[in-house]
């Protein structure tokens, strides 16, 4: 930003695209009615319009580390969360010591069936472990089970998206720097506002599908053993 867009330099074409550059119309279209759903101004402003924007209120302060070398780990287990045409299927490999988590990115894609993330799980060496997947698409997580994937839904209830987050943020957690998405994703990733600009307990749903799928593993692993906690 400081090199090529605060100043001019002489050497260097900035060229600045947005949605609106999509020579593809149907995905142009699409993307865009997503991206005007975007109820935060600085989001907005980034993603939909390209423009430079601080973020205020981001929520998790994770830092890029790399998976330690011969570390016996207590768990090591996955998350996912769903989409398709304009959000990604996420998976995130959770590894966990003691309360020291480090989160590795294995997919994040669009287009995907459940047959096609199925055989991607299966081909990544997923198959075996078990899978936490949002509990809203159980049809989706049947159909993985079917396929192969031990694939169990996330424990949900009453602002258990909060209590996830929180449950997140008191764990020292760990990004790995192959896991691009994901550390895009936690620079972003904020509090709405009220009319006043200030916080409320609820995140901007938007560019959060690694993060909620890592915020589904690490909130079941976490309360597995409390299974009145909250109801699947």
């Amino acid at each position: 930003k400081e090199r090529f867009f605060d100043t001019k330099d002489a050497d260097a074409l900035v060229d600045v695209s947005t949605v609106e550059h999509n020579p593809i119309k149907e995905i142009r279209e699409a993307y865009t009615k997503r991206l005007d759903l975007i109820d935060d101004e600085a989001l907005r402003k980034m993603y939909r319009f390209g423009v430079w924007a601080a973020v205020r209120g981001r929520i998790y302060n994770w830092d890029v580390q790399p998976l330690p070398d011969d570390m016996a780990w207590d768990d090591v287990w996955y998350g996912l969360d769903f989409g398709f045409s304009v959000d990604p299927a996420a998976c995130v490999k959770i590894y966990r010591k003691a309360d020291v988590y480090w989160l590795q990115e294995i997919l994040y894609q669009t287009g995907m069936t459940n047959a096609d993330l199925a055989a991607a799980l299966k081909a990544k060496g997923v198959a075996g472990s078990l899978v936490v997947c949002d509990s809203a698409e159980m049809k989706s997580v049947e159909e993985l089970r079917q396929a192969g994937i031990c694939a169990v839904g996330a424990e949900k209830g009453p602002e258990s998206v909060k209590a996830g987050i929180d449950l997140c943020k008191s764990r020292t957690v760990h990004i790995t720097p192959e896991s691009t998405n994901g550390i895009a994703e936690s620079r972003t990733y904020k509090w709405k506002e009220d009319g006043n600009g200030n916080a409320l307990p609820m995140p901007v749903k938007y560019k959060d599908h690694f993060l909620d799928a890592a915020r589904y593993g690490i909130t079941f692993n976490a309360f597995r053993a409390q299974p009145n906690l909250w109801r699947l």
